[in-house]
């Protein structure tokens, strides 16, 4: 995320980095992008359940 931000500092392209946690509502339209990874497979397993549970009608 840090090569991201520093690259579109280099081109003046503005760019927020917002973490949304486990748990946390998502306001999808107010995002252009969507990153997810890193951590172990059952961190990911858990990034995965939480986007069905709680982030799957706001992505929809």
């Amino acid at each position: 995320m840090l090569v991201l931000e520093r690259r579109c500092a280099w081109r003046g392209i503005g760019v927020l980095i917002r973490a949304v946690t486990i748990g946390e509502p998502l306001q999808a339209e107010d995002h252009d992008l969507f990153y997810l990874g890193g951590g172990q497979d059952s961190d990911q397993r858990r990034c995965a359940d939480d986007l069905v549970a709680t982030k799957r009608e706001a992505l929809h």
